[in-house]
């Protein structure tokens, strides 16, 4: 057999760099296998290959391989967590560290349990494949079909996709996660670089672990991507679940189509707005902003309850759902015997021809009032009787995209009545954790449908965030506060009070509360203002 490039499995040429440099992806085949992974060349499961380690996480290696036996390109992935094992470089054997050899054989049994699971499940779409599972070497091997393609992350770099085209990407990957969390497989490390896209557009996910990788303060060092992993990867205090993989779907969706990663959970945790400007609100669909947001709730409560609800809303169809529920508990209805009934024991055509006789006689007679007693006209009735859009043509214009833009720059725009062939109008203001306040966040009708001519534009503006922060104003002229506070929604109470520091109608402090504390918008806030000293 023909020397292999230990990068891309392809022959190396020896006329070429001496048969080291590959004439395909121009790899140095000199170059050294990272430490504590397998030698180039060695042969694992009677039929791999093994070339460079592809990548590696606390929990072991992936590495590219040529199957002999199928004559194609694998990965393979070994256990080899190498904070808890050393490996004899002379036979490639894993063993266990002194005094971990319990953990060891608890973390290997994990690691089958989930590639055995991702091997079962092999016909899920959007997943990679697994093809083969073996033990050799004092560990357990997973061969993994190899897929052509650019990570999420590459293929967004390489070129702006359209959205529509990410959304359409994105509907089969979270049924296929969906059917996966039934299995019981979690994968808690979503992100645009665990997530390929194949030449055909289709997105499939890869880098699977075990949990004990994936998580903080765990016995393997915690190896996820900032800004994609759920809040409670960072603490024991919590379950890893479907909850999580939908945290990291959500934020690598948000990075798809904005090209926006979300700050890391830890800092989001007081605050998790996304804070997004109004050019990258622009670019994610409506109902996929939502639901994003949702999805990103640090509050697990809070958070899309499953990918199958996921699935639904971003879609469009939210009602879906309620009417399968419904379709399940559905009777049908007997049909009605329409021949075991008769009108005075006369056949239905007899009745029917009777009531069309009737009715023409009606109409005759009453136009008959119409045009010879009255002032009306056939030209009237034809008027009457015509649609709208014959007897009188509408010109029609398409809706402009109002959606991130600040509602009253508009409100003035609109003063000019020349410039524009539309009205609008805000019919509510909506609480939004996403869209600064005054910010439009949803119009009817929608950006690029047609609208009558000087027709109106309904919108939903957004009042903020409902939890607002208390504004330093120690010191500060009561009527100054007032003006702040009632700015973001508070109603305020005066209290007066003495003190000899604070010059009278100046504010002293809160009452029950302190600078910088979330209040509810709407709440009553009193505030202790002096009146000078108690003389």
């Amino acid at each position: 057999m023909s020397k292999l490039c230990m990068n891309c499995m392809n022959e190396l040429d020896e006329s070429i760099g001496g048969g080291a440099i590959c004439p395909k992806c121009a790899f140095d085949n000199t170059t050294e296998q990272i430490k504590y992974a397998l030698s180039y060349e060695t042969l694992v499961g009677g039929r791999y290959i093994v070339g460079k380690v592809k990548s590696a996480n606390s929990e072991g290696f992936t590495y590219i391989a040529y199957d002999t036996e199928s004559n194609k390109n694998v990965f393979v992935r070994e256990f080899c967590p190498v904070t808890i094992v050393y490996r004899d470089l002379t036979t490639m054997t894993v063993a266990p560290a002194e005094g971990k050899g319990d953990l060891y054989s608890e973390l290997l049994k994990e690691f089958c349990s989930l590639y055995m699971k991702l091997y079962k499940a092999s016909s899920i779409n959007c997943i990679v494949t697994v093809t083969d599972m073996f033990y050799e070497n004092g560990t357990a091997y997973a061969v993994l079909k190899h897929e052509d393609g650019v990570t999420l992350r590459n293929y967004r770099l390489e070129g702006e996709p359209e959205r529509n085209e990410i959304i359409n990407m994105f509907i089969p990957l979270i049924s296929s996660l969906s059917t996966m969390h039934s299995l019981g497989i979690k994968h808690l490390n979503i992100s645009p670089d665990t997530l390929k896209v194949t030449s055909e557009g289709k997105l499939i996910l890869t880098e699977f672990s075990i949990e004990e990788s994936r998580k903080a303060n765990g016995p393997l060092e915690a190896v996820f991507a900032e800004g994609f992993a759920a809040p409670e990867q960072y603490t024991a205090d919590y379950e890893c679940d479907e909850l999580t993989d939908i945290y990291s779907l959500c934020a690598t969706l948000l990075f798809a189509l904005t090209g926006t990663t979300p700050e890391s959970a830890k800092k989001r945790i007081k605050d998790d707005r996304l804070l997004i400007s109004r050019e990258k609100i622009k670019l994610i669909p409506r109902n996929a902003l939502s639901v994003i947001a949702q999805g990103l709730r640090v509050n697990r409560d809070e958070r899309v309850a499953s990918f199958e609800r996921l699935r639904v809303e971003l879609t469009g169809n939210v009602k879906l759902k309620d009417s399968l529920d419904e379709m399940k508990v559905t009777r049908k209805l007997p049909q009605r015997d329409i021949g075991t009934r008769r009108h005075f024991s006369l056949p239905p055509k007899f009745w029917a021809v009777t009531a069309f006789i009737f009715t023409l006689c009606a109409i005759i007679g009453y136009g008959y009032y119409l045009t010879h007693y009255t002032d009306f006209s056939m030209s009237d009735l034809k008027d009457d009787l015509l649609p709208e859009s014959q007897s009188e043509i509408t010109e029609v214009i398409t809706a402009p995209d109002l959606v991130g833009d600040n509602y009253n720059d508009w409100v003035e725009k609109m003063k000019d009545v020349s410039l524009y062939r539309f009205t609008i109008k805000a019919t509510s203001m909506e609480f939004n954790e996403e869209v600064e306040e005054g910010y439009i966040i949803s119009q009817s009708p929608e950006a690029g449908e047609s609208m009558p001519k000087n027709g109106q534009i309904t919108l939903v503006v957004s009042r903020g965030s409902r939890m607002r922060s208390l504004p330093q104003i120690n010191g500060m002229k009561f009527t100054k506060a007032v003006e702040l506070l009632e700015a973001e929604g508070f109603t305020v109470i005066r209290e007066d009070s003495y003190s000899k520091d604070i010059a009278p109608d100046y504010v002293i402090w809160y009452k029950d509360h302190i600078s910088g504390d979330k209040v509810e918008y709407g709440s009553e806030i009193t505030v202790y203002v002096s009146i000078g000293p108690n003389n």
